[in-house]
């Protein structure tokens, strides 16, 4: 029963706030071997979401003015501090007040006695699989009652004042549904606890939980000896165990507020002795038998949220998960790139290295495919004239980086530079002159470029009719391709003088760097994206007057376009969007550093898409699907005497009036217009009407909803 509560206590959790004791989590009293964990902190959560910079915004006395004609309609006052009034008014700390956790072990499955515990430390053998046999047997014979079937998982959670009420009204109401509940009183680790066996019929296994408290915590499980262990902990704990510390290594900075781990390893080791060989050596072909754990975690961190995947290995990948394995180690463009960048984006693959490891991956996979590849990159080495793997791919390094400045004055399109890093540089020159000669062959103007700094060299590409000229120019280990040779210029001096610093002085990149990595450079990355949100917000609300009308009309009026607050108010309560990846001996992380975080905005964008959707169907899909009420009318009740045809209103005036008093589209034939009858509504609802309407002349009628107003299609009785 508790295992149907504890989702409905999760979903309350989230307006609670006040966390356990440190060092009092079920991860460091579950075993070692868990396979699942799950914890929510929702003291972390509800404090993460009230310090939002989006949420702070409402602190602003300007937007407080802006919004005042509006407090009327709001349920709290037009502040951070009005926003958790509202949340404390819910009283839903009253159930649940802290974390909520969930771990899992395995299953357990007794069979009059014969047990069958299933788990990383209990692996499935020969034995287990007799007994199972036993199970099927007693299900061939059409009862089960005398077996039993668990979860071993616990679960945890930092129980409000109400909450013993409200589990005892949900066992009174299992109960009263018929279902066969019994409670008994126990001892287990020391502690009172309590079990309750449930079977859903007389036929059916049951299933038990064993339940405890512990001052406000609650412990539930559905194994005794794993409920003994939280209570009385011994032992390596979930926490000290070595994956589960390396996963945390790559996603947190901090504690998060939610966070999910599966150890695949020890999953795997489960139903190891069921696997045949020929299966593991493709799962390692694959390269999946690599993987030790994974998971995701959110952290509430200074001017946002960081949500990170991470990928543990158990070895050196191998198969196609090797060909994630990028190289590490930062990035030098960030320094090359202005302090007012805008958007960066860098990249750290090797191109030679990846080649050997396609071709190898391929080969095991699939023996002989190599051999395509191989002859594709003879067909390539014969028209460029050079040899792909030890000329092309080693002329460039392991570096790409793109960077964009917001445009200059009186520009409208964005400078900004891409760059790569040049491996064999007397390799590079043979590519480079090979590129000039295709973009002279294609009748493109290619002039050499004058004027560039000293140690630099490059040519100018213009495209007829074109409205940018772009530049490519080289020096040392590196490449840039610019969209002029003014911006080309301006940036290589600037550079080269330091007068303007280096992206890594923009204090949005750090504040984002910072939030994805814990310090301020990229060091150790393979995979870098920032947009600096705060400039891009300042720029975009530049137009915001000019929905002033929309503004009004949606407001009632209320709101001043006027009265706006100033744009570098709003701007300041952004700092940037970012995306961190790296790769190393551990395994791989992605980190998503965003004002809100992925789950809100992934949410909020599909509730908008959706009417949107529906909007763009043409008229007659939208009439064909959604109908809302559709049914036939009542047999027609004949009326006493015929209804007078030369008095009262028509059908017609009757359906145009109750258009104008409903909002409702009325679709009737032509030959019901004429009618005449007397009729005198007693009733504003439509349906109503609807239905007397039909009772006294006889039609069919169906209500249908399309685009949020009433459609009704009548026909002839």
């Amino acid at each position: 029963m508790s295992l149907v509560s504890i989702p409905f206590a999760l979903l309350l959790s989230s307006f609670a706030s006040d966390p356990p004791p440190a060092g009092d989590a079920l991860a460091d009293r579950v075993g070692a071997d868990a396979l699942f964990y799950a914890s929510l902190d929702t003291g972390r959560m509800v404090d993460g979401m009230t310090a939002l910079g989006l949420v702070t915004l409402l602190d602003e006395p300007q937007v407080q003015e802006f919004l005042r004609p509006l407090a009327g309609d709001l349920p709290c006052e037009i502040s951070t501090g009005g926003l958790r009034q509202l949340i404390d008014s819910v009283p839903w700390r009253e159930y649940v007040s802290g974390r909520v956790e969930i771990a899992v072990r395995g299953i357990e499955v007794d069979l009059g006695g014969q047990r069958i515990e299933l788990s990383a430390s209990q692996p499935f053998d020969a034995r287990a699989l007799n007994k199972l046999g036993g199970l099927a047997q007693l299900a061939h014979g059409g009862s089960m009652a005398g077996a039993s079937f668990s979860l071993d998982a616990v679960a945890s959670l930092d129980a409000g004042p109400r909450f013993e009420q409200w589990f005892d009204g949900m066992v009174g109401h299992l109960r009263q549904s018929g279902i066969d509940a019994e409670g008994e009183r126990c001892r287990v680790g020391g502690h009172d606890a309590q079990r309750l066996r449930v079977r859903f019929d007389d036929d059916a296994p049951s299933t038990s939980v064993w339940f405890a408290g512990e001052g406000s915590r609650w412990w539930f499980s559905g194994s005794a000896a794993s409920l003994e262990r939280c209570l009385a902990p011994r032992g390596d704990s979930l926490a000290q165990s070595a994956p589960f510390r390396r996963w945390q290594a790559q996603v947190t900075q901090g504690t998060p507020a939610l966070q999910t781990y599966v150890n695949v390893a020890h999953i795997g080791r489960i139903f190891e002795r069921l696997v045949p060989p020929i299966v593991k050596e493709e799962l390692d072909l694959l390269g999946l038998s690599s993987i030790e754990s994974l998971g995701v975690a959110t952290t509430f961190v200074d001017g946002g949220v960081r949500d990170s995947l991470a990928i543990s290995w158990s070895e050196a990948p191998k198969g196609l998960l090797s060909l994630l394995d990028c190289v590490e180690g930062g990035f030098d463009f960030l320094t090359a790139a202005p302090a007012e960048t805008g958007l960066f984006v860098g990249l750290r693959v090797a191109p030679e290295a990846l080649l050997d490891k396609l071709l190898a991956v391929s080969e095991q996979i699939a023996p002989g495919s190599s051999h395509g590849l191989e002859l594709a990159l003879d067909e390539i080495e014969g028209q460029v004239g050079m040899d792909v793997r030890s000329e092309v791919l080693a002329a460039f390094g392991d570096e790409i980086g793109l960077y964009l400045t917001p445009p200059g004055a009186g520009g409208m399109l964005p400078d900004g530079m891409l760059q790569l890093e040049i491996g064999d540089r007397e390799q590079f020159d043979k590519l480079l002159g090979m590129a000039r000669g295709l973009f002279e062959q294609q009748g493109l103007a290619v002039n050499d470029a004058r004027g560039l700094p000293e140690g630099w060299s490059g040519f100018t590409v213009v495209p007829e009719g074109a409205p940018i000229q772009p530049i490519v120019a080289i020096s040392g280990d590196a490449l840039c391709i610019a969209p002029n040779v003014l911006a080309l210029k301006s940036a290589l001096k600037a550079r080269e003088s330091g007068r303007s610093g280096s992206a890594l002085d923009n204090a949005r990149l750090q504040r984002v760097l910072t939030a994805l990595t814990g310090k301020p450079n990229a060091d150790g990355l393979s995979l870098l994206a920032f947009v600096d949100l705060e400039r891009l917000v300042s720029i975009g609300y530049q137009f915001v007057p000019m929905a002033a009308g929309a503004l009004q009309e949606g407001s009632g009026g209320r709101l001043d376009p006027a009265a706006l607050p100033e744009s570098e108010i709003v701007a300041s309560h952004f700092s940037g969007l970012g995306i961190a990846g790296s790769s190393d001996r551990r395994g791989l992380s992605l980190s998503f550093f965003t004002p809100t975080g992925l789950l809100p905005t992934f949410a909020a964008a599909a509730a908008w898409s959706m009417p949107m959707m529906v909007h763009q169907q043409p008229p007659q899909e939208r009439m064909a699907e959604p109908v809302v009420v559709a049914r036939e009318a009542e047999p027609a009740v004949q009326p006493a005497s015929e209804p007078a045809r030369g008095s009262g209103k028509t059908l017609a005036q009757l359906f145009a009036n109750l258009e104008k008093a409903t909002g409702a589209t009325i679709d009737f034939p032509e030959s019901l217009a004429s009618i005449v009858i007397d009729y005198k509504a007693r009733s504003g609802d439509l349906e109503t009407i609807l239905a007397e309407l039909s009772a006294q002349v006889g039609f069919r009628y169906e209500v249908r909803e399309v685009d949020g107003a009433p459609l009704v299609v009548i026909s002839a009785g």
